[in-house]
């Protein structure tokens, strides 16, 4: 993308962007970048569908966080979308519990730390809507 663009280097050592807070800048925003591609990993997976074709280069958002989300060959356009059964009202994604179902199991098991002397294996299972945080937590 143009963002990381800015960190490559020049033939002659420098960089493509002279100005440090400029690179400094960018190199979070790839970062989230990168980040936020982990948390919505069909992109991720889309992005190597693509280079799997071998149709051509794939550029990620190459205008920018708007669509489309990939450029292959320069001149195919593709925007990758991920299917999602709704619930509530108003509407919400499921994902919008997910992945705080995710992050609280995840720091529950942390804080009970390590099996002793045996070995555990985690599975849950959950029905929507959730109830209260702090009956889940519970």
């Amino acid at each position: 993308n143009r963002l990381a663009a800015l960190l490559e280097k020049t033939p002659d050592g420098g960089f493509a962007e002279r100005d440090e807070d400029v690179r400094r800048a960018a190199a979070a925003a790839v970062s989230n970048i990168d980040q936020w591609r982990n948390v919505y990993s069909g992109e991720e997976l889309v992005h190597r569908h693509l280079q799997h074709l071998n149709i051509g280069p794939v550029a990620f958002e190459p205008d920018g966080n708007c669509p489309p989300d990939f450029l292959v060959d320069g001149r195919i356009a593709v925007e990758a979308r991920r299917l999602n059964k709704n619930f509530g009202d108003p509407p919400r994604g499921l994902e919008h519990e997910l992945f705080p179902l995710k992050r609280a199991v995840a720091k529950a098991l942390k804080e009970a730390g390590p099996a002793q002397g045996s070995t555990w294996r985690v599975s849950y299972f959950f029905r929507r809507p959730l109830p209260e945080w702090s009956v889940v937590t519970s």
